[in-house]
């Protein structure tokens, strides 16, 4: 197992890598998939943690008092611990999150008022909790409940916690003011059996323990992070690799990232969208040498020559318009070089950068007829020429000048197996007879929804509730709900029943499930 690393403070808001990450960029995301930091705004559910949520929101709305979750380091408790405060939040449940547990005794308290809002007369331990008290009071005649969330529990001492079941006494004759969830490591529920805790450990109404991902929800789990930073499609997981990460990792999501983050890496440096369980081994190994402090024996080096390869002049040309994978001379197999290759040796997969940067002769490109005609339905016509290109070479290319119109113009082309009825008054291009890969059908539209990539689950969660597919709550988390309701539309619309909001399965569930955008 790798070693834990440990992540900083935060504030209550999702946290994003900035676009400016050169391998990010390049690889067409938005933000980074796999952060070290718990980020709640790319939030996956597994079963699991769906129950523990549905089971814990209803305990504080039924203002039951005392819950604690326990789990080893990296499950997602603090990830959980944020999504569930958002839920808190909207329903209208005044919440108090403490992540800082170095604060003991009345500096605890204090925090606590903090974060609620509250001043105190004086920082003593009194006026603490009498400010706390008549805040409890005062909301409880509104009719709102209030709940502590307090993570990293098991670093309060045992007077600490003490205090925690006094602020649990606050109540009425019938009613508990507040309710609390402590969130720990497995050391909380060891101290919370001590003999000196016994009146807090009677006070417990539920307890519920983390558990890692099994290996289907690590697979799940990857392809939903790479989703929701627009890198789907673009980075592509072999199944052997699947089953390596999840042996390596035991299904910790702390750790998937670590191995999953240097893996970006390597796409960049080798040149392929493909990550492979060689590749994955490697970034494991790396990840293993780095946390045991000791000199790594293969470093492959990936960050350093990716980074020399972003600096390559026209490498966003070659990665983007040209294709991600240069196959061999009669082959078609994608050339990956050996680990442990130096930098220079790294960037010779891509000679044809330095060919298009040192020619001098124009490059003529014309445009299919048929092409252009369908383009110009859309006014965009000028893209033509390469798009004929890019259609010739493959995937890939054709993805990436997509994304470029997209960015240029805001009509976001959509790729589909069939052109259903309710769709057929949108322009579309037959990709058999055009694309050197690929079949079906390429068509664009103008998604309503801000983000690029269009893929907002709570719109799509609300076209599948209008169509009666899913009857859960509109709250953007894929949870086992979601993807058995995007699975049953997809094989409404003669769709691969993947279970994943891909940006055609987006466009047909506006066009067919409530607010279409418009295609001009």
């Amino acid at each position: 197992m790798l070693d834990d690393i440990a992540s900083g403070d935060f504030d209550r808001r999702p946290v994003l890598v900035p676009t400016s990450q050169p391998h990010l960029r390049a690889l067409g995301m938005q933000r980074n998939p796999f952060p070290v930091v718990p980020d709640a705004s790319g939030f996956f559910i597994s079963e699991r943690s769906e129950t523990i949520i549905t089971e814990i929101l209803h305990a504080i709305e039924s203002r039951k008092g005392f819950l604690v979750i326990t789990g080893e380091v990296g499950l997602g408790k603090t990830t959980l611990s944020r999504r569930l405060l958002a839920r808190l939040d909207e329903s209208g449940v005044q919440t108090a999150l403490v992540f800082n547990t170095f604060h003991q005794g009345a500096a605890l308290l204090q925090e606590i008022n903090r974060d609620f809002g509250i001043s105190a007369d004086s920082a003593d331990l009194q006026a603490q909790m009498t400010a706390l008290n008549e805040f409890l009071l005062k909301n409880l005649s509104l009719g709102v409940n209030c709940a502590i969330i307090i993570d990293d529990a098991q670093q309060l001492s045992v007077e600490s916690l003490e205090l925690v079941r006094q602020v649990s006494n606050l109540e009425t004759a019938t009613e508990k003011l507040v309710q609390i969830l402590l969130v720990g490591q497995p050391e909380l529920g060891d101290k919370l059996a001590i003999h000196e805790l016994r009146q807090l450990r009677s006070r417990i109404v539920q307890r519920y323990t983390f558990s890692p991902y099994s290996r289907e929800e690590t697979r799940r789990y990857v392809e939903f992070k790479l989703m929701h930073a627009g890198g789907l499609g673009r980075v592509q997981i072999m199944p052997r690799a699947f089953r390596l990460l999840h042996r390596v990792t035991g299904g910790n999501p702390r750790q998937i990232n670590k191995i999953m983050d240097r893996c970006l890496y390597a796409v960049i440096a080798y040149g392929t969208p493909k990550i492979d369980r060689r590749i994955l081994a490697e970034a494991a190994r790396e990840i293993a040498t780095e946390s045991t402090g000791k000199p790594a024996r293969r470093y492959s080096g990936w960050a350093t020559a990716a980074a020399i390869l972003l600096l390559v002049p026209l490498l966003v040309f070659s990665l983007y318009r040209l294709d991600l994978v240069r196959p061999e001379a009669g082959s078609g197999s994608p050339t990956a070089l050996p680990a442990g290759e130096s930098a220079a040796r790294i960037a010779s997969p891509l000679p044809v950068v330095a060919e298009i940067a040192s020619s001098t002769e124009p490059v003529a490109i014309t445009s299919d007829p048929q092409i252009a005609s369908f383009l110009a339905d859309y006014n965009l016509q000028d893209y033509a020429p390469r798009l004929t290109a890019a259609l010739a070479r493959g995937r890939a290319a054709t993805d990436a000048l997509s994304a470029e119109i997209f960015a240029a113009t805001g009509l976001q082309a959509v790729r589909l197996p069939v052109v259903p009825v309710a769709v057929d008054h949108y322009p579309a291009l037959e990709l058999s007879a055009k694309s050197a890969a690929d079949s079906g059908y390429l068509l664009f539209w103008r998604p309503d929804t801000p983000h690029s990539q269009g893929l907002e689950l709570t719109s799509a969660q609300q076209d599948l509730q209008a169509l009666g597919l899913y009857p859960g709550p509109i709250d953007g988390v894929v949870g086992p709900q979601t993807v058995l309701a995007v699975r049953a539309f997809q094989a409404s619309v003669g769709m691969p029943q993947t279970g994943h909001i891909d940006a055609a399965t987006f466009f047909l569930l506006r066009q067919i499930g409530g607010r279409p955008g418009n295609n001009s």
